[in-house]
C-alpha cells in the first residue's frame, strides 16, 4: 500500500468504530469526526432494542484500547 491508500484507510476506521468491552457496545459520540451513517444508527438502535448488553456514545482513548486489548477485554 502507498501512503495515499494508509491515509484513506485511517480516515475510514476513525469515521466508524464500535468495541465490545466485555458486555458495552461503545461508540464514540457524534461530534464531527465520526459519519452519522445508517449503519452506525441501525448497529446502535438494533443494540438498544435487544436490552442484551449497556449501549454506550462515549469518548473511548486509546490508552484505554490498549489497556482492554492487553487484557482481552474488548473486540
Amino acid at each position: 500500500m502507498n501512503s495515499q491508500c494508509h491515509g484513506k484507510l485511517k480516515n475510514y476506521v476513525m469515521h466508524f468504530m464500535l468495541f465490545f468491552i466485555e458486555k458495552e457496545l461503545v461508540t464514540p459520540p457524534l461530534n464531527g469526526l465520526i459519519l452519522p451513517g445508517i449503519t452506525r444508527a441501525s448497529i446502535l438502535e438494533l443494540a438498544r432494542e435487544w436490552n442484551e448488553f449497556r449501549t454506550s456514545e462515549r469518548d473511548v482513548p486509546m490508552a484505554e484500547i490498549v489497556h482492554l486489548l492487553r487484557e482481552n477485554r474488548v473486540s
